[in-house]
């Protein structure tokens, strides 16, 4: 083989390899150490835009978790399923007024839906083998022995923090991604198992969890536009009769499709005039 021929092989191979290594760095680089959301919202036929902030070093697994449901579009066409004043459950239903016996509420299958997203983030098994994933999330608190050497991510005003049901005594035991060392450790699955929904704080009051992960803060930028939305729902329901309820009680499944425990009911309080999420998507990775 002549000289200029390997000479020309080898130079090919060293440009191959430093085009690879730098699309690798690209790819780490686009990944910020806080990735931005945006949510619009609509309700009596306004919309509101609030953009988040999610921390990467502090809940790691939530995050990563909650983007590829956002890039996948799930949470489009969602509602705020169970209201107080105070927080908002969202996340898991849509609203339809054809269910008005059922609250409204149309369960969107999370365990379905979820395994049609390619490499969707596992965090939870079912064994140390790695056998079955439970497609649920990894409880980034404290009462799951959660630890992070760079703080916690604050529940102010218009934080977004995962929401659990209740799983029941028989649930049972998992195996999660330990963060330390990347190794599996058994864990109780009611900490483990929270899946899309998630509550968002629309209270002036800030409380530490213990027991949930809080992962999303408002960008102050947003804060008007929450307190806008509020505003409306405050005017909307000063409007109501004594005999009327903003948000009356529903019993409604939860757990549904939970391959790992049986479905229950609980109350929930759906707002009859819905809170629904039009659109949300990553505006910054």
């Amino acid at each position: 083989m002549a000289r200029n021929t390997i000479t020309k092989k080898i130079l090919c191979a060293s440009l191959a390899l430093t085009s690879a290594f730098a699309s690798m760095a690209m790819m780490t680089a686009c990944e910020t150490s806080h990735p931005e959301v945006s949510m619009k919202l609509s309700f009596n036929g306004k919309t509101y835009t609030l953009e988040y902030e999610l921390y990467r070093k502090l809940t790691p697994a939530t995050a990563a978790h909650f983007l590829e449901l956002v890039e996948a579009n799930y949470y489009n066409g969602l509602c705020v399923h169970d209201y107080t004043s105070s927080s908002w459950s969202m996340g898991g239903y849509e609203y339809s007024e054809t269910k008005t016996d059922e609250g409204g509420l149309v369960y969107r299958d999370y365990f379905t839906e979820v395994k049609k997203i390619s490499n969707f983030p596992i965090s939870v098994y079912t064994d140390a083998n790695k056998s079955e994933a439970t497609y649920t999330l990894y409880g980034e608190f404290k009462d799951n022995d959660f630890k992070t050497k760079n703080g916690s991510v604050s529940n102010g005003f218009g934080a977004l923090t995962m929401y659990y049901t209740d799983k029941g005594s028989n649930a049972p035991k998992v195996w999660t991604v330990r963060q330390s060392d990347g190794e599996l450790a058994p864990k109780a699955y009611e900490m483990n198992s929270a899946t899309s929904m998630f509550t968002m704080n629309v209270s002036s009051s800030t409380s530490a969890y213990n027991d949930r992960c809080t992962f999303a803060t408002l960008k102050e930028g947003s804060v008007d536009d929450l307190q806008a939305l509020k505003d409306a729902i405050a005017s909307y329901i000063e409007d109501y009769s004594e005999d009327e309820t903003f948000a009356p009680e529903t019993e409604v499944t939860i757990n549904e499709g939970d391959p790992f425990v049986s479905s229950g009911m609980d109350d929930f309080n759906v707002p009859e005039k819905p809170i629904v999420i039009e659109e949300m998507k990553v505006i910054k990775w």
